[in-house]
């Protein structure tokens, strides 16, 4: 039995992919003359089911190429030395162990639907992720000769782990507002640190970094458990964090701002480490 009611003519034509060079175009389909499309008979093939799977694939192709830039695949390799890219959004950034790699640019990477991972490349100086505004982690470490980390965009994220990177002055972070457990530690030449627009956070290990001393927080941020210890934080910088704590209200929090060269409170500090103590936190300092 013919269970086929359209026809398909085979000649010399190349069936290779169109994307995503260009948005796949479909050639017209015909039932035979007399084939009326019923979709109760299942064991039938109509022209109007070929015609449904290639609005499909239109649609799909369509929304990437408008929203995923060329989407050609998760990073292009220039050579052994450069991973350039073109896609506002990916599913990973994976790069790890790459002992020739000095540059990983991103310049229009917006969205990660999970994580950045970009670790034990101790040739990278440049890695560009200025336009990313969301991921699901941010994981940048053991890249002993990258000079900055520049996420300036960055909204949301879950856990941050930034550590081990010995040339590092900068870390932009200025615009992060939620993220999940932050850790930052073992950077000894980051002397400043901006999580002022931070308020959903469980926890900031911020510590071991011994030129670091300037670090500022929310006063709304809902974080109960600071580790601060190690650093070289100015009394500005002492004192505004235990205001900021005391201003956003919340109760039963630890606070660590012991160690390294960290300053000791000032008298309005003390205040402040008064205040937050009546409201059952634990605070250790100098």
């Amino acid at each position: 039995m013919n269970l086929c009611c359209f026809s398909i003519v085979f000649g010399n034509y190349n069936f290779m992919a169109d994307f995503p060079t260009s948005i796949y175009s479909p050639r017209t389909k015909e039932n035979r003359s007399g084939v009326v499309y019923d979709p109760t008979k299942s064991k039938q093939i109509f022209a109007e089911d070929i015609q449904n799977l290639d609005n499909e694939v239109v649609a799909v192709e369509t929304f990437l190429q408008s929203n995923v830039g060329n989407y050609n695949t998760l990073a292009v390799k220039a050579d052994e030395y450069t991973i350039l890219g073109s896609d506002r959004i990916l599913i990973n950034l994976w790069i790890s162990t790459k002992v020739d790699l000095t540059t990983v640019k991103f310049p229009y990477l917006e969205y990660l639907d999970q994580v950045v991972y970009i670790e034990s490349c101790p040739l990278l100086t440049s890695l560009d992720l200025s336009a990313l505004v969301q991921c699901l982690q941010l994981n940048i470490f053991s890249n002993i000769t990258l000079p900055q980390v520049f996420c300036p965009l960055l909204v949301q994220t879950g856990d941050i782990n930034i550590h081990n990177l010995d040339l590092m002055t900068v870390l932009d972070l200025t615009s992060l507002a939620t993220a999940g457990y932050i850790q930052i530690f073992s950077n000894p030449l980051l002397t400043s640190l901006d999580f002022s627009a931070l308020n959903v956070c469980p926890s900031m290990f911020i510590n071991g970094n011994e030129t670091l001393s300037d670090l500022s927080i929310s006063s709304s941020c809902n974080c109960l458990d600071l580790r601060f210890n190690d650093n070289a934080l100015s009394q500005i910088s002492v004192d505004n964090i235990l205001a900021n704590l005391d201003s956003a209200g919340y109760s039963t929090g630890y606070i660590d701002l012991r160690g390294g060269t960290n300053f000791t409170p000032s008298g309005a500090g003390l205040v402040s480490k008064s205040n937050l103590e009546a409201k059952f936190w634990t605070v250790l300092i100098n």
